[in-house]
């Protein structure tokens, strides 16, 4: 029984209360008969009594990573299946006041920034303005991080491990019940520092943006380019264009000569008649001749179709690889601003055009073509009087067909570019189905997904092609990230330690924009530990893209000796392992997403998934575990963002690179979990492996040999921890003083002078 109308079993007590009772939750609603191996077994949220929230108050769900605080949202959204235990069991979500969800992982359109803020919703000015925008509405917030909340807290929720409720109530009782959830609150109460008065520094653009988030497609206008065409044409050819066009125009010319022979072998023979006796003309005679001509037709044209159809497939494939090389070759600038639908409408319906309708109406363009030559050759030596009026009619069929094609070009083009909006709202509503479910915009996107369509099949009703390889074209020139050279190639033996020291780097996002990095310089030695900490928007991630050589960079680098900017980038990033906040995860095995070319045994990865801290979070008899041979859905789907994190974090300790960057690694890990990891990761790494980390936890990056603090692009302050915190009006200092943990936080530091 699936929560789709999310009041589900709720009797006239419970109507107007927010909340469960008595029932589980799953994902997936197959039969649990004992038969199911661990490998395939699905989580189930346990709510065996009341779970009621408080109404026009603030409420808190915490827990350990993977217990399923997010399940509870899903379930009482009605993304999960309902299974009631009895006939008390009751869900219910009030949607009379309106539902709004805000997931973990952030789903916006390709609209302006103010247009993804109302979603739909009119524009109230005055309300904005003023502020208070949640009071007196009830707010259910699903977080690790219990100290930073909690003074907001009117109720709060503990899940455990085992997906059941382990305690709830106001904070001061959760907190008299739940052990675990006391060891939390005391770790993590510096949570907030980093966030405090970031309003305080932020820099309003006085530049007038658009608002929109992607640049817009290009429409091209009148004729196809010639170069459209020759792109085409250049890759039928392949290596030997010359000996392939020599063979085809030939053969194919060679063919319609034949063809004309025909008639006039015949009324030669006919001819023959009319000046001898029927006995004197020879029928085997003409008859052979004739069959030979008709036979010279049919081998011509067999060698002009394999030819073409050889050459067309080979250029199919030449312009797919172009395409496949160029996209992978672009830069991640180009990748920001260009929407996922419009590489997938070039890789799909583009390509699938060049592969069927181009390929034949281009064949059929140059088969016309010599046909007509043939028989305006055949015109003039046969009967030259016809010559001024054949001119005519071509001249004439020319001109109508220019008309023609300045139609046909523009609603061609403007059906290839009216495709890229069906696909993008398409992928756009699966990714965040559960806001649009949320918010009762089904009606909103179903409306606007047909209006898209009908621009859509409006501008289909054509015939010809020839624009997409225009399209294909588009994207064989985007920008490029620089390509292998020679001299590229390190040696064998680098990168022998994670030794790294910077020089004076800048970076920019493009070549005219703005930099967002300034002149910072450091070294770090091989095996040293590094915290980078700073405001949201100071640059954190952004130094590690310019390490990486992800965005434009001026300034010299050196890792482990060698000067980045004379490294092909592939030789540089496979050397330097980086987690993202969000990693990405392969449809498959857990063992195929650690090792996906089968280099490790099981034992190697299990002591990678253990170091990581994924076993801290199961036990043995977990029915819903994770093992080597767990499915992953694609992108990770069916994991929460922590267990992904945990997954990547065992992938780059299996991967042994001397340079490891955890960007935020560990935001989703609770505390306990993210003590083992950075335990784990002091003993498990190699003396000579770098590991820089960006964190707001304080206590993530407190124990590092040394912290780097960053600043609206530029590096303020870069020391030993003891010797930042004595630095009278530090960034890292005030940092630290704001904490709730402070003494715990100098302590540390103390342990690292």
């Amino acid at each position: 029984q699936a929560t789709e109308d999310v009041v589900i079993d709720a009797s006239a007590v419970h109507k107007d209360e927010l909340g469960c009772a008595n029932a589980h939750f799953t994902w997936t609603n197959d039969p649990t008969d004992g038969t199911v191996t661990p490998s395939r077994q699905t989580f189930r949220l346990r709510i065996d009594d009341d779970l009621i929230f408080k109404q026009g108050s603030f409420n808190l769900i915490v827990g350990p990573t993977g217990s399923g605080k997010t399940s509870i949202l899903m379930a009482l959204l009605g993304e999960m299946h309902y299974i009631p235990l009895g006939p008390n069991s009751w869900i219910n979500l009030p949607r009379d006041g309106g539902v709004a969800f805000a997931a973990q992982e952030s789903w916006v359109q390709n609209e302006t920034i103010r247009d993804n803020i109302l979603f739909g919703a009119p524009y109230d000015e005055e309300r904005y303005k003023k502020g208070d925008l949640i009071r007196g509405r009830t707010v259910i917030l699903v977080t690790h991080n219990v100290a930073m909340a909690s003074p907001l807290a009117d109720f709060v929720v503990s899940i455990g491990a085992d997906g059941c409720i382990a305690s709830q109530g106001s904070v001061s009782e959760t907190l008299a019940k739940d052990s675990k959830l006391v060891e939390e609150f005391k770790h993590e109460g510096e949570a907030i520092e980093l966030n405090e008065n970031e309003d305080e520094n932020e820099v309003i653009d006085s530049e007038v943006k658009d608002g929109k988030l992607i640049v817009t497609e290009e429409v091209e206008e009148g004729h196809v380019s010639i170069g459209a065409f020759m792109l085409f044409l250049r890759a039928a050819g392949g290596k030997w264009p010359i000996l392939f066009w020599l063979n085809y125009i030939g053969s194919d010319s060679m063919a319609e000569i034949c063809d004309a022979m025909e008639m006039w072998w015949l009324g030669w023979w006919a001819g023959k008649y009319a000046i001898h006796d029927k006995g004197e003309v020879s029928v085997i005679y003409y008859l052979s001749v004739y069959s030979t001509i008709v036979l010279g037709v049919v081998l011509f044209h067999i060698s002009a179709s394999l030819t073409w159809t050889c050459g067309s497939i080979r250029a199919s494939r030449s312009i797919h690889r172009q395409l496949l090389t160029s996209l992978l070759g672009s830069t991640f600038r180009w990748l920001d601003v260009t929407p996922t639908s419009r590489v997938i409408a070039r890789c799909t319906q583009d390509i699938q055009a060049v592969d069927g309708d181009i390929a034949s109406n281009l064949g059929y363009l140059s088969n016309i073509t010599l046909s007509m030559i043939t028989a305006l050759g055949a015109v003039i030596i046969y009967t030259p009087s016809f010559v001024f009026p054949a001119l005519l009619l071509a001249a004439l069929g020319g001109y109508l067909g220019q008309i023609y094609m300045k139609a046909q070009l523009s609603v061609k083009r403007e059906m290839s570019n009216t495709k890229s909006p069906v696909l993008a709202i398409f992928g756009g509503a699966i990714t965040g189905l559960t806001s649009i479910r949320a918010y009762s915009a089904q009606q909103a996107f179903k409306e606007e997904t047909l209006e898209r369509l009908d621009r859509y099949i409006r501008a289909s009703r054509s015939f010809y092609n020839l624009n997409r390889l225009e399209r294909i074209r588009q994207y064989l020139v985007v920008e490029q990230e620089p390509t292998p050279k020679d001299g590229g190639e390190p040696p064998a033996y680098w990168p022998s330690s994670g030794e790294l020291r910077v020089d004076n780097l800048s970076a920019r996002y493009s070549p005219e924009g703005p930099k967002v990095l300034q002149n910072i310089s450091f070294h770090i030695k091989a095996g040293q530990r590094v915290g980078i900490v700073g405001r949201t928007g100071s640059g954190k991630s952004t130094l590690t893209l310019a390490l990486l050589r992800c965005i434009y960079t001026e300034g010299t680098v050196w890792y482990d000796g060698m000067e980045t900017n004379s490294l092909n980038l592939d030789a540089l990033r496979s050397n330097i392992t980086i987690i993202p906040q969000v990693p990405e995860l392969l449809s498959g095995t857990l063992r195929q997403n650690l090792d996906m070319f089968n280099q490790y045994d099981d034992a190697t990865l299990n002591d990678a998934l253990r170091a990581a801290g994924l076993f801290s979070l199961q036990r043995l008899q977990d029915e819903n575990r994770l093992t080597l041979d767990s499915k992953i859905a694609s992108a990770g789907g069916n994991l929460s963002v922590g267990q992904r994190q945990i997954i990547a974090l065992a992938r780059a300790i299996v991967r042994q690179s001397k340079l490891l960057i955890l960007d935020e690694a560990t935001s989703a890990i609770d505390y306990e979990t993210d003590s083992i990891i950075q335990t784990s990761l002091r003993t498990e790494l190699g003396s000579d492996v770098t590991v820089i980390t960006i964190a707001h936890r304080l206590q993530t990056i407190m124990d590092s040999d040394k912290i780097m603090v960053v600043d609206a692009g530029r590096l303020i302050e870069f020391d030993k921890p003891k010797v930042l915190l004595e630095t009278k009006n530090g960034l890292l200092r005030s940092l630290v003083e704001e904490s709730a943990d402070k003494e715990a936080l100098l302590a540390v530091a103390e342990g690292k002078a």
